[in-house]
């Protein structure tokens, strides 16, 4: 599933480019000549941004673990970003020289897909590091059963104790399994809600609608509600 990254207004001109790269998920500009507000939606990725406005350039890599980040992208005319698959993460720092010569060829005249070929060349000499057992194999089945999981479960689905996996998946991904299987869950109540259905609480397997709209508030710092009202803003993906 292709999780939805930003909730955006109408006005904010945003387009993406897919990646072939099994590592990356795709390159995504934005153009905010208004200044709106951009909120990032939660998604366990990790991005790596070029910002621009005017001569300020900025170069961030941040994970998007939790709502309430648009101060981020708030006072930046652009944003040229990149977001890396679930688990998969930078190998080392990236030094000065290099952040000076990924935004000037960010800046520069080239298409979508050139600036995509660009952050792979630039991606591609071992800057990358891929989540490994037991860590993959967990990722793969909190998104298969849409975040509805249980750490005993999965201990005992992967023949491993549960303090092993806690500790594997939280030095890979920065954050606890039960933390993640939140954030799969509210993705899939996104996609839910957009299709209009009403049942997205029941078939994710919340106790209740109570429970639903604290945890969805909790992470979106608004109601299921209120962003269903709110939907002429954009949730993109």
């Amino acid at each position: 599933m292709k999780y939805k990254a930003f909730y955006i207004s109408g006005d904010v001109e945003y387009r993406e480019t897919e990646a072939k790269d099994a590592r990356i998920q795709k390159l995504y500009e934005i153009r905010n000549s208004g200044r709106e507000e951009i909120m990032e939606l939660p998604t366990g990725c990790t991005d790596i941004r070029c910002l621009f406005d005017g001569n300020r350039f900025r170069l961030e890599i941040c994970p998007s673990l939790e709502a309430k980040s648009s101060e981020r992208l708030a006072g930046f005319l652009t944003c040229v970003g990149i977001r890396l698959r679930p688990g998969v993460r930078l190998a080392g720092q990236v030094g000065e020289e290099d952040r000076r010569r990924l935004l000037h060829r960010m800046t520069g005249p080239l298409s979508p897909p050139q600036k995509l070929a660009a952050l792979e060349e630039f991606l591609g000499r071992g800057r990358l590091a891929e989540p490994e057992y037991p860590v993959n194999d967990i990722l793969e089945l909190v998104e298969r059963q849409r975040g509805s999981v249980n750490v005993e479960d999965l201990a005992a689905a992967l023949s491993c104790s549960r303090r092993y996996l806690e500790i594997a998946f939280k030095r890979d991904m920065g954050i606890p399994i039960k933390k993640y299987a939140g954030i799969v869950k509210l993705q899939n109540a996104l996609v839910m809600l957009a299709e209009g259905r009403d049942d997205y609480y029941g078939g994710l397997a919340y106790y209740d609608q109570s429970h639903f709209i604290r945890e969805f508030k909790k992470y979106m710092s608004v109601t299921p509600g209120q962003y269903r009202r709110n939907m002429g803003r954009r949730a993109v993906v």
